[in-house]
């Protein structure tokens, strides 16, 4: 199973949350400040995204990705698909 496959709970769960870009790239979620691993996780800590990619099947590799895609201003699918879902622009910033 690819990585865009297994992340469509995660999507599907960010849309229904208000995102910011944080510094000039990281996706970021309310006042909490979490990534989007650690919010489909329920965790507090940014550091704890590694619950949140094994709640989703992920391997670390893959997990290793997505943060890259979520926290780097990066021209990847997986990035234009967390920014769309989170309801963003690359420049969008708080």
């Amino acid at each position: 199973m690819n990585l865009e496959t297994k992340i469509k709970p995660l999507l599907k769960k960010m849309r229904k949350s208000k995102w910011f870009i944080k510094g000039n790239c990281a996706i970021r979620t309310g006042s909490t400040s979490q990534c989007p691993l650690t919010f489909f996780a329920g965790l507090p800590g940014v550091n704890d995204y590694a619950e949140g990619g094994e709640m989703l099947g992920l391997t670390d590799v893959q997990c290793q990705q997505f943060i890259n895609a979520a926290d780097l201003n990066s021209n990847t699918r997986l990035r234009k698909l967390l920014l769309r879902a989170a309801r963003l622009k690359s420049n969008q910033t708080k």
